[in-house]
């Protein structure tokens, strides 16, 4: 694979186990599950994407304080978002007020958050 930058952020093929990195965009190759980063190193508008070109399930996890948001989905601290087929995308944007990583220009697909 080769890193490629689209909108602004670096594109990687990933799957695994990882923490995601701000200014990062993942392309989801199989079975992935992810941490967010920790507030302490997030700042205001940071920015992580990701895209889901497997069959396999990709898991974000929101760190210890935080939240994410999808819509009018909130998570549980330090709670969760799970895509439900291939091709779902969802970009996420920290708000330092409240610790929480809300979903930025409509996400695709299912996701589902807990």
């Amino acid at each position: 694979w080769q890193a490629a930058s689209f909108t602004g952020l670096t594109w990687s093929d990933t799957s695994g186990a990882f923490v995601s990195a701000k200014g990062n965009g993942y392309f989801i190759t199989n079975t992935a599950s992810t941490t967010l980063p920790a507030s302490g190193s997030s700042l205001e508008g940071d920015t992580i994407a990701f895209i889901v070109d497997t069959t396999n399930l990709l898991t974000i996890t929101a760190n210890a304080g935080q939240q994410i948001r999808i819509a009018t989905h909130l998570s549980a601290i330090a709670g969760t978002a799970v895509n439900t087929q291939r091709g779902d995308g969802l970009t996420l944007v920290f708000r330092a007020s409240g610790a929480t990583w809300f979903a930025y220009n409509s996400p695709t697909g299912g996701w589902n958050v807990t």
